[in-house]
């Protein structure tokens, strides 16, 4: 009776053990349902526990007007992406590990975002891609004119004029999306370079719960407007 017992502890903890330590390599690892991945499986049964990342980002100096979210480490946005796009393609949940979303799985869950990396580091270690065109009758002169205000724009906001790829660099998922609507808006002539500047403190605001003119629909907005945007402008490439 004491033999197994013996047998029977010995086996749990030797789950336990595995199941604990064992690094997750993508939703392919065996036992996963792809379907249930970003949907109704319970995100803590998909990834190792999460206890190495940072919980915390570089201090900076307090803006009264522009109070800084307190969910801006890599801890807290890992977890925020995953509960909003699904599990990542890999992640390393070790020390200065990383995630990432590869296109082919957001492509799969129907998102309209190209790719996401987090990078568990003090600072700017979330980054978004998003194949974003410019309109298609604009000639070689009006291209210049806007990669030259992009690039003026912010410095948190790149653009790959040989991929047409926007490439939002940032410390919180809401706050690329607030990058991301100022640049779209730039791209399409919406706004000026001047007026695309003084928009993105009032964009960031929106989205950030510490800020007077936070709004809680603000940055599903936002992401309507990226996804739809960029759609109509894809399909029309597609059809012209």
């Amino acid at each position: 009776m004491n033999l197994l017992y013996l047998v029977i502890i010995s086996v749990i903890l030797i789950f336990a053990y595995n199941r604990y330590t064992g690094q997750y390599t993508g939703i392919d690892r065996p036992g996963i349902d792809r379907s249930m991945v970003g949907g109704t499986l319970p995100l803590y049964n998909v990834l190792p526990p999460l206890t190495n990342w940072r919980q915390h980002s570089i201090i900076m100096q307090e803006d009264p007007y522009h109070p800084l979210s307190i969910d801006r480490n890599p801890r807290d946005q890992l977890l925020q992406t995953m509960t909003e796009f699904g599990a990542p393609t890999q992640i390393d949940p070790n020390r200065r590990g990383y995630a990432v979303w590869t296109y082919s799985t957001l492509k799969a869950r129907g998102l309209c975002f190209d790719r996401i990396f987090i990078d568990d580091r003090s600072t700017n270690f979330m980054t978004v891609w998003l194949h974003y065109p410019y309109p298609f009758n604009y000639n070689l002169s009006r291209k210049r004119l806007v990669i030259n205000d992009l690039s003026g724009l912010d410095p948190h906001i790149d653009y790959d004029e040989a991929k047409k790829m926007l490439i939002i660099t940032a410390n919180r998922l809401a706050d690329i999306k607030a990058y991301l609507v100022a640049s779209m808006r730039l791209i399409d002539g919406n706004e000026t370079i001047l007026s695309a500047q003084q928009l993105i403190p009032v964009l960031l605001d929106q989205v950030n719960p510490r800020s007077t003119y936070f709004d809680p629909l603000m940055e599903n907005r936002y992401f309507g407007e990226i996804c739809e945007k960029k759609n109509f402008k894809i399909n029309q490439f597609i059809n012209k």
